[in-house]
């Protein structure tokens, strides 16, 4: 499970439990400036850059667990999800990641606190 949160101008992602281990990751840091829009669920373009990439350190068990970095073309992407059902995808740039798709505790609650940061950031 993963922890997203909105500290000052930053999207905080704070990998909790095992989770730790499976994604060789303790935490995300990405300024709100660069996250470009966040999405329920997995989405088609985030599933099909895993299917064609590597995988640089992490985990790899559909249904079970789908954690750390994942390079293809050139793009990173970062996982942290068991079955996906609670998954939620965030399009970023210029932080060396392309995708962030992570499993959270609420997606809903977290999409809308992930769009008012966003909608506050690009305001003022």
């Amino acid at each position: 499970m993963t922890k997203v949160e909105v500290v000052g101008d930053k999207l905080v992602l704070t990998i909790e439990g095992l989770d730790v281990v499976l994604s060789f990751k303790k935490s995300l840091e990405v300024p709100l400036a660069h996250v470009k829009r966040a999405t329920l669920g997995v989405t088609a373009e985030a599933q099909a850059r895993l299917d064609e990439s590597i995988r640089l350190p992490g985990a790899y068990m559909p249904g079970i667990a789908i954690a750390g970095r994942f390079y293809r073309h050139g793009d990173w992407i970062f996982w942290n999800i068991h079955d996906g059902r609670r998954a939620i995808t965030i399009d970023v740039q210029h932080d060396g990641y392309v995708s962030l798709v992570v499993e959270v505790e609420d997606p809903v609650k977290t999409l809308g606190v992930i769009d008012a940061a966003l909608a506050a950031t690009r305001a003022g």
